[in-house]
């Protein structure tokens, strides 16, 4: 049987460092159907779990005391059941990538960030905000970590051609792929901004051809 601290560290702390390291690999993916969503509901689940099966926490009585938390328990709820009873826990997931914007109006991917909707808390990123829950339940649990979480972001350098990969390993489909532009203002955070200049998109990808399919 594992430990606490194993099970904390092979079921929540390695699965989010994985999906933070996948989600800086400039990727097309469908936002609404991939391997990385998931992966993040399958990791919404296991936080919330988490306290209740090593120490006998109740989710319910933890949402009470943490929004982020809260948020990831109703991601799990909605991820498992779908349609949930109370229509305001309900929530979605949406893939994006974001393309960072110089002030010389050159283009760079950033990461691919996964979209929490709530209906009621609105929009959140699901790194940060598993992150928040994590550090909640390690606080509940009373286990000192000196786990890091920093979000990673591509070094990938400014260029006049953004450079992307569909694998096709990773979704079903292409369709709906969701790009969002950002630029840092003075103050260091990013803004949605719009694009402007020339610039062009190279689209690798592993998909068959249509003489492939025949064949």
């Amino acid at each position: 049987m594992k430990s606490i601290e194993e099970k904390i560290l092979l079921d929540i702390l390695k699965p989010w460092e994985k999906l933070n390291d996948s989600l800086i690999s400039n990727l097309v993916l469908n936002k609404n159907s991939n391997d990385f969503l998931t992966n993040a509901s399958n990791l919404a689940t296991a936080i919330k779990h988490f306290p209740e099966s090593t120490l006998k926490f109740k989710p319910f009585d933890l949402s009470k005391e943490n929004i982020s938390y809260q948020i990831i328990s109703d991601l799990s709820d909605s991820a498992k059941h779908g349609d949930l009873s109370n229509p305001k826990r309900q929530c979605d997931l949406i893939l994006t990538s974001l393309v960072e914007k110089s002030t010389d109006l050159k283009y760079r991917f950033l990461r691919n960030q996964i979209e929490i909707g709530h209906a009621t808390h609105g929009k959140r990123d699901f790194l940060e905000c598993s992150r928040d829950a994590i550090f909640f339940i390690l606080a509940k649990c009373r286990m000192a970590s000196d786990w890091k979480a920093v979000i990673k972001t591509s070094n990938i350098e400014f260029s006049s051609n953004i450079e992307l990969f569909a694998d096709r390993s990773l979704q079903v489909s292409l369709q709906g792929w969701h790009c969002r532009f950002i630029q840092k203002n003075e103050s260091g955070v990013y803004d949605v901004v719009g694009h402007e200049g020339k610039f062009n998109i190279t689209l690798n990808h592993n998909w068959p051809t249509s003489k492939e399919k025949d064949d």
